[in-house]
């Protein structure tokens, strides 16, 4: 299956920190929160467990993370706070 997205919508913008909100199409989208390291350094991708959020990773695991200079982005699947999610979605392995 491929997904087109049709547009981002910028919901914060505070002290580094982007959230947002990507598009995928009328029903479907993703929060995200994203936070810029320092130039040429790596950003840590966190992904949550099935029933965490953004949350667990914004707070003192991302700060200890942004302190050494580095970015992470952490987002919120489908059905999660803030990332919709059409339930007529025909979803399989393909």
């Amino acid at each position: 299956m491929t997904l087109l997205v049709k547009k981002k919508t910028f919901l914060l913008q505070k002290k580094g920190t982007l959230a947002s909100k990507l598009t995928i199409n009328q029903n479907n989208s993703l929060y995200y929160e994203h936070v810029e390291g320092k130039p040429n350094t790596y950003t840590y991708v966190f992904i949550n467990a099935l029933t965490g959020n953004t949350s667990a990773w914004n707070g003192f695991i991302g700060k200890r993370v942004k302190d050494k200079g580095y970015g992470y982005l952490t987002y919120n699947f489908h059905g999660q706070i803030n990332s919709s999610f059409d339930e007529n979605i025909n979803l399989t392995f393909e």
